[in-house]
């Protein structure tokens, strides 16, 4: 992306497309934790880290411009990768308690895939790849996975609601291992692109912590690990869980 800054002008309707898309998300998963799940904990925490990562994001200029610079932007990538594991931490904590996990594995496979439709902000990437003059084929990478996913997340969802997950079970492995690559790809070059220590590439990463990009690698991606680390630890329990439910 060279000389670009992500700006109002660079990201046409997504500067403002995407904190509504995380907002309406954040919303919708508090909302279904609220009045469906009934779980008011994991509905405020959903809540309080939708406004954090947003405020963050505008308020907080994690990196200056598309060019790594170890002594100016160090304090905001440190800010970012704390914001970034936040969730995986309090995941994990969450999850050493058998009645969390209890939980978890009660709710709804399709409703758990179902969700990922909110990957569709992702389509951020692939505005950025297809408008600027140089484009980076970082974004046009995450952005088909992006586009892909959301796109497929309902008809599947709809699929393991009408079969059972049992029935669906390898195409939703397979699904699944499709998105978790979208997350993994890119974080796996990091240590290698991050403020040209290693290298200095012509494909910069560093618009991932640029406002609204932001919102989405600080919101969606955590979350969007956590849905994918269940499914492809956990779906023989989702499968026998399930299956209990048929038979009452």
């Amino acid at each position: 992306m060279g000389e670009y800054e992500l700006t109002p002008s660079v990201m046409g309707p997504f500067w403002t497309g995407i904190p509504i898309l995380i907002g309406v998300t954040c919303l919708a998963k508090a909302s279904y934790f609220i009045f469906i799940r009934r779980h008011i904990p994991l509905a405020a925490s959903l809540l309080s880290w939708g406004i954090i990562v947003e405020t963050a994001s505008y308020k907080v200029p994690l990196v200056k411009g598309n060019d790594w610079n170890v002594s100016e932007n160090w304090p905001g990538i440190v800010l970012a990768n704390v914001l970034y594991g936040v969730p995986l931490v309090a995941f994990y904590f969450a999850w050493q308690k058998k009645t969390f996990r209890k939980f978890i594995l009660s709710v709804s496979p399709a409703d758990m895939i179902s969700i990922h439709a909110c990957r569709v902000a992702g389509s951020a990437y692939m505005y950025l790849f297809l408008t600027l003059d140089k484009p980076n084929y970082v974004t046009l990478m995450v952005g088909v996975f992006d586009l892909v996913v959301s796109t497929t997340a309902l008809p599947l969802a709809s699929y393991v609601r009408s079969v059972g997950v049992g029935a669906a079970k390898d195409t939703v492995r397979k699904w699944h291992i499709f998105g978790a690559m979208d997350l993994i790809v890119p974080f796996a070059l990091f240590p290698f692109n991050l403020c040209g220590v290693v290298y200095t590439p012509i494909q910069s990463l560093s618009f991932f912590f640029q406002h609204p990009i932001a919102n989405i690698v600080l919101f969606n991606v955590p979350l969007a690990m956590i849905n994918h680390f269940l499914f492809l630890t956990q779906l023989d329990a989702m499968v026998e869980e399930d299956e209990k439910k048929k038979k009452t």
